[in-house]
């Protein structure tokens, strides 16, 4: 037998008793806040996910209607393979990339601008507890990348799931301060691990 759930309580309300505008204070971060408020967390906001042979053009399109500037990148199996994010695609690399194949913009596929999954950033989710949105900001500039993604580990069917992620563009609207990120600045990724273990 089902469950029974009673009704809710309703009343009306007069005009006068009810605003019709809405007051939108924006989101905002301190250093000192806990990191994982100022994640973009995939269990309230639905990533981009790409196909790897989609085109960087539809993609592009797709970036600058979203809030989000960074979409997940899977394979024909639905496995995650990399990233990529409107920066890589204005990026001044990706026009040397299409003058130097010789390919028009308009046929570029995601797989060869996309950062493979062996080069992304990852932190993990669990590591996050007593993190500050300062640690976040500080690893960014010293890794020099638009992003870190967050994974949490399934105890259940030991896999790792991806959580959310931290994107410098959003940190930046957050504290009201730019975070430069100079990717010619970035080090080899296992390079930076070992030097910040």
């Amino acid at each position: 037998m089902s469950k029974k759930f009673p009704a809710l309580t309703i009343g009306t309300i007069k005009p006068e008793e009810c605003i019709a505008e809405y007051i939108y204070l924006p989101k905002v971060a301190h250093l000192d806040d806990s990191a994982i408020e100022a994640m973009i967390d995939f269990r309230l906001v639905k990533p981009l996910i790409f196909n790897k042979t989609e085109l960087m053009v539809a993609a592009r399109r797709a970036m600058e209607l979203s809030d989000l500037h960074v979409a997940l990148v899977l394979d024909s199996h639905k496995q995650l393979v990399g990233l990529i994010s409107l920066e890589q695609i204005l990026s001044e690399k990706s026009v040397k990339m299409v003058e130097s194949r010789r390919v028009e913009r308009k046929d570029v596929q995601l797989s060869s601008m996309m950062t493979p999954l062996k080069n992304v950033a990852v932190v993990d989710f669990a590591k996050l507890k007593y993190a500050k949105v300062g640690h976040v900001v500080s690893t960014l500039k010293t890794i020099q990348r638009y992003y870190i993604l967050v994974i949490e580990h399934d105890v259940n069917n030991e896999k790792s799931i991806v959580r959310g992620i931290f994107l410098a563009s959003h940190l930046s609207r957050l504290l009201d301060e730019h975070i430069t990120i100079d990717p010619l600045q970035a080090k080899p990724l296992l390079e930076l691990i070992k030097k910040l273990k």
